[in-house]
C-alpha cells in the first residue's frame, strides 16, 4: 500500500513517505480489513509547512530562552477538549498562537469530492464513542473507541487541533492524533501520527482518502505491465501515473506474434508532438511499420504515419480535441500498430495543467513480440523393449516343472481328441 500513496511537500513537490518521516517521525499506517464492498485507502498527504525546517535543530531548542518562550505561549493555545466541546467558544485573535485544522478529504476513484461523509479524528482521551470503528480495529496501543467526528463538505472536513497536537519529532516523538474514515463496519486505513510540530507554525500534513467500490482491485501480474518514466527517465509508480496522467487502459490481444507496448515517456510542452517508437524484438528499431492514432470516444479523423528508419513517428497532437483532465478522466484516444497484432493504448491525448502552463502527455514504445517459449512437437515414442527378467535357480526349476506338465496335459487332451474323432466317424458310418 505504500506505494500507492502520493506525498506533497509544501512546495507542491512529489516526494515519499520517507521524506515525510524525516520531518514528522514515524508515522503509521494500517491497512483497511480485508472484506468485500467499498473500503477506503489513503491515497494522498499534503504537507502544509512554510519552510524546510530541521526537527533535530528544532529539538535542540526545545530547553533554551526560545524553547521557554515558545511553551509559555503554547499554554494560552486551547486545549483538544476545549476546541471539541459544543460549548466552547474561540475569540480570534486571542491568542498569538491560534488553533491550527487538520483537513482530510474524501473523493471516490475519478477524484470526485463525497459529502456527507463522516471522518473519525482520534486522540488517546477523546470522547468515547462505541461505534468509531473502523472494521478490523485500531493499531496497537490505540485506545479503541475514542474520537470525535466531522462530515465532510465538497469532499473535506477540519479538525482543529491545540496545544496537546504539538509534538517534538526531533526526539522521536510522533504526533498524537490519527484519522481514518468513521464507522465500526467500515473498511478504512488509519494513519497514527498526525500534529503539528513544536516550533513552528502549525507545521502538518493533511490526509486525502479514496473510497474504491467493490474493495481492491487484484494487480495485474508483473511483467504484463508496461514501464512508465518520467521526463529524468525515472521510473514512475503507478499510483504517481495516475494521479498526473489519469486512467491508463491497454487493451492486449492474446495471440503472438504481435507488438506490445513496453514503454512510457513522459513529455510535456507548450508544442505537443506525440512520438511513436516501434523496435523489434532485439530492440532494434524496426522501419516501415504503419501507426494509427484514431479517437475513442470522440469524434474525430484516424491519423496515420510510417515509422523512418529510426523506427519512430510524430503525431501533431496540440489541437483541443486531444486535451483532457485528471484525475476523472483518460485519453480520448487509441494508438496501436496497423495490420498485424497489436497492443492498443487506449488513453492518449494531453494533460491540461493549465491556461499558461504546459501540456503533458506519454510518447510510446511498441516492441515486437515473437513467440519463443513454444516447445517443439514431440517425435514418436521410441518402442518398449522386451523385458528378460532374471529368475533364480530354484524359481527356474519350479516353472519348468509347471511347463512339463502343462506338455503332458496338452498331449493326453490331443490323444483324447483323436478318441472321440474314431468314435464320430463310427457313429457316422451307421446313418
Amino acid at each position: 500500500m505504500p506505494e500507492s500513496i502520493i506525498v506533497y511537500d509544501w512546495r507542491g513537490n512529489v516526494r515519499d513517505l520517507d521524506y515525510l518521516r524525516g520531518r514528522y517521525g514515524n508515522f503509521q499506517i494500517l491497512e483497511a480489513a480485508a472484506g468485500s464492498g467499498p473500503v477506503y485507502r489513503i491515497r494522498r498527504l499534503r504537507e502544509k509547512a512554510e519552510n524546510d525546517f530541521d526537527p533535530a535543530v528544532l529539538a535542540s531548542r526545545r530547553y533554551t530562552l526560545e524553547g521557554q518562550a515558545w511553551e509559555a505561549q503554547r499554554l494560552n493555545v486551547p486545549a483538544l477538549a476545549q476546541i471539541h466541546s459544543a460549548a466552547s467558544t474561540m475569540r480570534a485573535g486571542a491568542v498569538t498562537m491560534a488553533a491550527a485544522a487538520l483537513v482530510v478529504r474524501v473523493a471516490d476513484e475519478h477524484g470526485a469530492a463525497i459529502n456527507g461523509q463522516r471522518v473519525a479524528f482520534y486522540w488517546p482521551d477523546a470522547p468515547v464513542d462505541p461505534y468509531a470503528g473502523p472494521a478490523g480495529g485500531l493499531l496497537p496501543g490505540m485506545v479503541p473507541g475514542r474520537c470525535v467526528w466531522g462530515v465532510t463538505e465538497r469532499g473535506d472536513v477540519g479538525f482543529g487541533m491545540g496545544r496537546d497536537s504539538y509534538f517534538w519529532p526531533g526526539q522521536g516523538q510522533i504526533g498524537p492524533h490519527a484519522v481514518w474514515v468513521y464507522g465500526d463496519d467500515t473498511r478504512s486505513d488509519v494513519i497514527l501520527g498526525l500534529g503539528m510540530v513544536a516550533l513552528t507554525d502549525h507545521a502538518h500534513f493533511d490526509v486525502e482518502y479514496e473510497r474504491v467500490e467493490g474493495g481492491d482491485v487484484p494487480p495485474e501480474e508483473e511483467g504484463d505491465l508496461p514501464e512508465y518514466f518520467d521526463e529524468n527517465g525515472a521510473e514512475m509508480a503507478g499510483a504517481l501515473v495516475r494521479e498526473h496522467y489519469g486512467i491508463q487502459d491497454v487493451h492486449r490481444p492474446a495471440e503472438l506474434p504481435r507488438f506490445g507496448l513496453v514503454e512510457l515517456m513522459a513529455r510535456s510542452g507548450d508544442s505537443k508532438a506525440l512520438a511513436v517508437f516501434v523496435d523489434d524484438e532485439d530492440g532494434a528499431p524496426l522501419p516501415g511499420v504503419t501507426i494509427a492514432l484514431g479517437p475513442r470516444d470522440r469524434a474525430g479523423n484516424v491519423q496515420r504515419g510510417v515509422t523512418d528508419e529510426d523506427g519512430a513517428v510524430t503525431f501533431d497532437i496540440g489541437d483541443e480535441t486531444y486535451r483532457y483532465n485528471v484525475p476523472s478522466e483518460q485519453g480520448h484516444w487509441c494508438v496501436a500498430v496497423e495490420g498485424p497484432a497489436s497492443d492498443v493504448y487506449n488513453s492518449a491525448g494531453w494533460v491540461w495543467t493549465g491556461r499558461k502552463s504546459p501540456g503533458r502527455w506519454f510518447d510510446l514504445v511498441f516492441r515486437r513480440k515473437v513467440n519463443e517459449d513454444v516447445p517443439e512437437p514431440p517425435g514418436p515414442e521410441p518402442p518398449i523393449p522386451p523385458v528378460d527378467p532374471e529368475l533364480p535357480d530354484e524359481a527356474r526349476g519350479v516353472v519348468n516343472a509347471v511347463i512339463e506338465a502343462i506338455d503332458t496335459a496338452v498331449t493326453r487332451l490331443e490323444a483324447e481328441i483323436d478318441n472321440l474323432e474314431v468314435m464320430r466317424n463310427t457313429l457316422a458310418a451307421l446313418l
